[in-house]
Order: structure tokens, then sequence, then C-alpha cells
């Protein structure tokens, strides 16, 4: 861009139009009012939630200034002046930015509750000022993601208010959402109950979250999850079969406010989606000892009616489960859990496609219809093998001419085509990378990918090739300035051939 206006200088000035837009011709109305601006697509609804919800979030905003500034008044010099300055925090938040942050907006040197109340305000602020988002009024609906992300955000400035202050706005905040009608739902209230409250972050639920999430993590001990870390004092995972128990004392610690809390924790997995799970923020260590071994004593001798009732006698009758994680998190982790069962059902089916295949045939032959179960076998088995082939760095083009005939053979269709195309785009990007590395030198390799594009063609899948093709065309122009004398003609004709594939324009 500088360069740009280094060639052509401004040449006219342009005022803006107070109140305008660019998508509403009612100027700003439709960031405060049901103006009749909107997306499309439901002709039936209406946008009056937008006034009740500006209503609701110009309160809040309004409700949070003078905590602000009582709350900053011992803290900074000029707190709209912090407040704007924090973005210098946020744009590169690290050790360096924090202090000198603290350097020049702190009235003076900060105890470490101190901080943790100074960062939980510019927080607050923050948030505050996020939840006035433009895209929250732009569509159709109140219970829309746009829409969901900024009451997230209003929920947070909310949450940062009791911290602080020990005001709480929440119950009052809903009341005025029940305000806002919605398209979906009895009023905008509902949807913020079902998708907002939940969704709601503190370092308690990122204490359960990570005591679920120790039994499948790979070094629990010391991991990071979204702005949170935790490290654990103490930490024992056993393994019997499928089931797992984990115990420990571990610190959950925000890199955002540098607030701190301290859990101990029983968790057990029995398998599948399983997980009875229990938290104690007050728990003495000599007693976590002595629970831990009780624990781990009875979990060994097998029995796990006395590792419940123990876990209840430590930490008393509430329990969370895995439906306690964050939604990435539990995808995550229920994937996990699943592939497992996937893989011995996948096992099972390969071996019921290989025992039939010739019975398959023979029916086939007979011009009888194949039954259903096998055609199903047939399906997710070859389905398998077509995108374990492009997982495979092993480019055995015979394979997935084996895999194409029988394809072809069971009429097969190709269940996940873009999850293919991608998996095929990277392979034929790495073969390439690897042609690249030999040095223009190695005719075999670059046969072998123009059998495999030829089989991809003929299969007519459909590939991502913008990778390739870019790579590709970076070769053509390193291998043009070579001297004749380092040239293969045999190499060259594999080349160009390979260009033809890619859609690539060659000599």
């Amino acid at each position: 861009y500088g360069q740009y206006l280094d060639l052509f200088p401004l040449e006219y000035e342009a005022q803006i139009h107070e109140s305008s837009s660019w998508s509403c011709v009612h100027g700003v109305g439709r960031w405060e009012r049901d103006c009749g601006c909107h997306t499309g697509g439901h002709n039936d609804w209406n946008q009056a939630w937008r006034k009740p919800l500006r209503e609701a979030l110009n309160w809040l905003r309004d409700e949070l200034i003078p905590i602000y500034l009582r709350e900053t008044e011992d803290l900074l010099h000029k707190p709209w002046e912090a407040r704007n300055a924090y973005i210098e925090v946020l744009l590169d938040r690290n050790e360096k930015t924090v202090a000198h942050f603290l350097k020049t907006q702190a009235k003076g040197p900060l105890k470490s509750e101190q901080k943790t109340k100074l960062f939980r305000l510019m927080e607050m602020q923050r948030h505050a000022v996020l939840m006035f988002t433009s895209c929250g009024w732009f569509f159709d609906e109140i219970s829309g993601i746009e829409t969901d992300q900024i009451l997230q955000y209003a929920n947070r400035a909310i949450h940062y208010a009791a911290q602080v202050a020990d005001v709480h706005l929440h119950d009052t905040f809903v009341r005025k959402l029940e305000d806002a009608p919605s398209n979906m739902h009895e009023n905008g209230a509902t949807s913020y109950k079902e998708n907002i409250i939940p969704a709601k972050v503190d370092l308690v639920r990122m204490g359960m979250h990570y005591a679920a999430s120790s039994l499948f993590e790979a070094y629990p001990e010391d991991i990071e999850i979204f702005n949170y870390r935790a490290t654990s004092e103490s930490f024992v995972r056993l393994e019997a079969g499928i089931q797992r128990l984990a115990i420990g004392q571990t610190t959950v610690h925000s890199k955002i406010t540098s607030s701190r809390k301290h859990f101990s924790f029983a968790v057990l997995y029995l398998g599948q989606q399983n997980i009875i799970g229990n938290i104690s923020i007050d728990m003495e260590k000599a007693t976590f000892d002595k629970m831990a071994k009780e624990i781990t004593e009875a979990f060994e001798g097998t029995n796990l009616g006395l590792v419940i009732g123990l876990m209840q006698s430590y930490f008393g009758p509430e329990k969370f489960s895995i439906w306690h994680l964050f939604r990435d998190e539990k995808r995550k982790i229920l994937r996990e859990i699943s592939m497992k069962s996937l893989k011995h059902m996948e096992s099972t089916l390969a071996d019921f496609y290989k025992d039939n295949y010739q019975l398959m045939n023979g029916i086939q032959r007979s011009n009888i219809p194949l039954p259903d179960e096998f055609k199903n076998a047939a399906n997710i088995i070859l389905n398998k093998e077509v995108e374990s082939f492009f997982e495979n760095d092993d480019l055995n083009v015979r394979d997935l001419e084996v895999i194409a005939k029988d394809i072809k053979k069971w009429d097969v269709i190709i269940a996940n085509p873009d999850r293919i195309s991608l998996k095929a785009g990277e392979r034929i990007y790495k073969e390439l990378q690897h042609i690249l590395a030999l040095g223009f030198k190695d005719q075999k390799s670059l046969t072998q990918l123009n059998k495999l594009m030829g089989q991809v063609q003929e299969m007519g899948l459909e590939i991502n090739l913008w990778k390739s093709q870019n790579l590709y065309f970076s070769m053509l122009k390193t291998y043009k300035k070579l001297p004749a004398t380092q040239r293969s003609t045999k190499w060259e004709k594999q080349f160009y051939r390979l260009g033809d594939f890619l859609g690539m324009r060659t000599p």
C-alpha cells in the first residue's frame, strides 16, 4: 500500500457522511432497530430484536463504566488512556509488553493480586468494546453465530465485573434479553441460556477440563488449553485394559490475567464415553496423598466400585463427565474413542469382504443382485483403501489400480470426495517435492508419479492441485535455466507429461 501511494499520490479528499453505512440505506439503522434490511432467505422473519439488544448492551456498558473508574482509581493514572494503551499488550502479549504497560500506566509497583485485578479490569473493558462488534446486528436472527459471539463478549464482561467488584449484573441482563424477540426461540434470553451460558470458561471449569483430558493427553503434566496453562505438582495415570485412572494436583494459570487456582482431582475412564471425575479446590496435601494411595490400590485391585466410592467419600457427590469438556476437546476425545471402535469394525468388515470376495464374484457373474450387506462392506472397505493409499508413504500405483478395478466392479461411490481430493493433492505435492530434492535426475520417481496421475484421471477423482501446480511452475523455470549438458531427454519427456496432467502449459 505504501508503494502504491508513492506511485499514485492522493489527488482528492473525501469526507465521510456521518451516520451512513455501505450496507444499509437507513444510515446506521441496521445496528439499532428493525429497519427492514436483512440478508434475505427468510422473508417471514423480522429483526425487531435489534433495538432491545442494543438497549441491553448500552445498559451493560453504562453499568461497567463506573465499576471500571472506581476500581482503577488506586491503580491507574488515566483509566481511559490505559484502556486504549492495552491494545499494545493484546497485539503482542509477552513479559516485555506487559511490563511496559504496567510501568507507563500504573500509579506504582503492583502486587500480584493487584496485577490480576488490573488485567481483569482491562479485559472487562475489552469485552465491553467487543460486544458492539458490527456483525452482531448485520444478519437476520438474534440466535445466529454472529450475535451469539457478541453475547459471549457481554457474558465475559459481566463475569469480570463480578470478580473485581462483586457486582452481579447477569440476572438483569438476561431479563433485558427477554424483551428481544427471536424468530427461532421464545426470545433472546432463551437462545442466550442455551448457547452462551454453557460456553462460559473460568478457572474451575478449566480444572474439570484438564482433569478429564489428562486421561488422553500424551504429556498431561504441563499442557496449554486456550489462554490457560495447567501444571501438575503431582500426577499419576494408571491403565488396565480400556480403563484408566488419573489422579493429580494441578495449578491452572490464566495467561491473560495471571490468576491462578489450585486443584486436586481424580478421574476414572470406564470405556466408550463414560468418564467419572471429581475435583476439589481446597484439599490438603496430606489428604490428597492418602486419597491417591487408597484409590490407586483399589484400582490396581480391580475394585472399580470401591474406586468410585472413595472418590465420592473424599470429594463429595458432585461429579463431572465428558460433557463438561469444551466442545473442541470433547470432539477430539470422542473422535479418539470412536476411532478405536471404528478400527475394530473396519478390521471385521475387511475380513468379511475378503472372505466373501469370490462369492460376490460368482453372484455377479450369475446376474443375481448383490446383497446389500456385501455392497455396504465393499463401499466402506474400498473407500478406506483409497484414503489409506494416499496416506501411505510407499507409492505403489499397482495398489491403486487394484482398488480402482474393484471400485468399478462393485459400483462403489466415493463417500468423501473433498477429503480424498485434499489427501490426494497433498500426496502428489509430497512426491513432487521428493522429485525436486533429487535434482531433476530420478526418472523412476517421475514415471511413478505420472502413472499415479493417469490412474487418478482414469478414476475421475477431482484433485486439488494448486500447490503442485505452483511448485511445478517453479521447477519448470529452474529446469529451463539448466545447461543442455545437465538435461536428460527421457527425464524431460516425463516431466512435460506431468505438466500436462497438472494442467500446466509446457514447451
